[in-house]
């Protein structure tokens, strides 16, 4: 759509906003907008406190679905705000659990087989970049002290690591959430920022699923792959430095000790297969966050 620029004053240009879109958000003379500048963009938004469409959603799952929890958080992550779900057998305890993990999310009526799930919260104030960082930290936290549990033996830190990927998750999903809802200032930026989000939820379940099979007692660690996890803790910071730098020395050295993994995931030597399959989805994730960025560098200069 264009439009063309009037003069206004000496040197005010203006344009005119569609009367569809006008009459859609029940804007009129003295109403405010929102203007958010992005390099060559001015992209236009209602006011918040203009109403709003809300997007709803109704799925019927089939008595053999598995895949209840999964069409859920899809939803959630892509913005909608009810979703009515019918089933035909009892998966109102894992969708309870589901709905715990999603923030602004609640249950807001149930029958035998049928709920509605609805955002009582909204989204409008929250802040994407500070939910990123605090994503990576409580990401880099876990695996700080999922390895601090390891060499003390401590069970008990290690059993809190469920619940430590269960805020993970939370995090994860809103900051997707959010993105869907309110885009970013920097539009380019907004699928790396998904690969963040999502990349951190994965490595936050691979640390869960380390810790799980150690308080089993399926597995123990000796000293060389202790020495490997202290590593991939490291290689997650790098990734962390990088995306807060958009130094081109921290992305080589993402690219270094990545290769370096890739030799020794190939070698395997005395690692634990398992194990190793955990190290090496984390090393990937962290790859996969780093290369999002790579457009970014501080040295690169972009029109």
């Amino acid at each position: 759509m264009q439009r063309k620029l009037v003069q206004q004053g000496s040197s005010t240009l203006m344009i005119s906003l569609p009367s569809k879109w006008l009459k859609e958000h029940n804007l009129i003379k003295g109403s405010s907008i929102e203007l958010n500048e992005s390099q060559n963009e001015i992209n236009i938004f209602a006011s918040a406190s203009q109403a709003k469409k809300k997007l709803k959603a109704k799925a019927t799952l089939k008595e053999s679905s598995s895949i209840g929890k999964r069409i859920l958080i899809s939803l959630y992550t892509q913005g909608y705000d009810q979703v009515v779900l019918e089933f035909h057998q009892p998966m109102i305890k894992e969708i309870e659990k589901t709905t715990s993990q999603l923030i602004g999310f609640e249950i807001i009526s149930q029958e035998k087989n049928s709920c509605i799930i609805q955002d009582v919260t909204g989204v409008e104030d929250s802040d994407i970049d500070v939910l990123i960082r605090r994503l990576f930290l409580l990401t880099k936290n876990m695996g700080s002290d999922c390895l601090t549990a390891i060499k003390d033996d401590d069970k008990e830190i290690l059993e809190q690591m469920e619940y430590r990927d269960n805020d993970i998750n939370k995090f994860s999903y809103y900051c997707q959430r959010l993105l869907a809802k309110k885009g970013y200032v920097e539009k380019e930026k907004i699928i790396p920022l998904y690969a963040i989000a999502d990349s951190l939820e994965e490595i936050g379940d691979e640390y869960k699923k380390l810790c799980r099979k150690i308080m089993k007692n399926e597995l123990k660690l000796n000293s060389k792959e202790i020495e490997l996890l202290s590593r991939i803790n490291n290689f997650l910071d790098y990734c962390y430095k990088f995306i807060y730098t958009m130094k081109e020395d921290e992305a080589n050295k993402i690219s270094e000790k990545y290769s370096e993994f890739k030799k020794l995931f190939e070698k395997k030597n005395s690692i634990n297969k398992e194990l190793l399959n955990n190290f090496e989805i984390i090393s990937k994730r962290c790859v996969k966050i780093g290369r999002a960025f790579l457009p970014f560098l501080s040295n690169i200069e972009r029109n």
